[in-house]
């Protein structure tokens, strides 16, 4: 299985953009995984995946591939649940106000039952463990068991954990556009929409929310995003994930 060895990717000015995809050149992460070899993850500023992972390359695998794309030839395909030091971790300047947006494909046999499964994480640092972080994915187990539906879950950022979900299906067997706004100049506050809809949040014993709140003030700043599929149960089948970018203006969805 690949260390993240290849390709380009990367802080401005970074990769040419596939038109069309919303990247200028000034975002503080743009990755396309054009420039990146079959099989392969992109290099710096993705961090390698961790040495361990070479032990459970017979579980899970991850690597540019040509099956499936959003914009351009080629996508980041991630197969089966993996641990946190096999997550692909991209480093960002980080900033008081700003978006996040991903195109993702889930395939309809994933099973989402009773679990939180997440394809893209955000985290203080370069991390090897599940949190702190700041989670998006889909969550049908507690607290959401009456709400099941695309989360938020802050945990371990200002102590405590928030979470939220949004009472509706995730798109699977197409794809969609994924985007957070994320401020943290005190307390950690993260919006997301899906295809350009913003999405309302509650769990059991909440009220609905537009917006999930860390419990308190956080000291350390989000710097990274982070790619591959978690889940706590045993999550199999494929997701894609393309045109990745971090910003400080929204930078929308082209193409959707």
């Amino acid at each position: 299985m690949p260390s993240g060895s290849g390709g380009a990717g990367g802080t401005s000015p970074g990769p040419t953009p596939t038109p069309g995809l919303g990247c200028t050149g000034s975002e503080l992460l743009c990755e396309d995984f054009e420039s990146v070899a079959d099989g392969e993850v992109p290099g710096a500023p993705w961090h390698p995946l961790g040495e361990s992972c070479m032990f459970q390359a017979s579980q899970f695998s991850m690597g540019v591939s040509t099956e499936r794309a959003h914009g351009g030839s080629k996508a980041l395909k991630v197969t089966n649940k993996h641990f946190a030091e096999c997550r692909l971790s991209g480093q960002f300047t980080p900033a008081d106000d700003f978006w996040v947006r991903a195109y993702m494909y889930w395939e309809p046999n994933i099973d989402l039952s009773d679990r939180e499964t997440l394809v893209m994480d955000m985290t203080p640092g370069h991390r090897t463990a599940d949190d702190p972080a700041v989670r998006f994915g889909y969550r049908s187990k507690a607290p959401c068991t009456d709400y099941a539906g695309p989360q938020v879950t802050i945990i371990g950022l200002g102590g405590g954990e928030s979470t939220g979900c949004a009472s509706r299906p995730l798109p699977t067997g197409e794809w969609y556009c994924f985007e957070a706004h994320i401020e943290q100049a005190a307390e950690v506050v993260v919006r997301t929409y899906i295809n350009g809809e913003a999405m309302s949040y509650q769990s059991v014993g909440k009220e609905q929310t537009d917006a999930i709140t860390s419990v308190g003030a956080v000291a350390e700043k989000l710097d990274h995003v982070r790619l591959g599929l978690f889940s706590t149960s045993e999550a199999q089948g494929n997701v894609f994930v393309d045109d990745v970018a971090v910003s400080t203006a929204r930078l929308g969805c082209p193409g959707n």
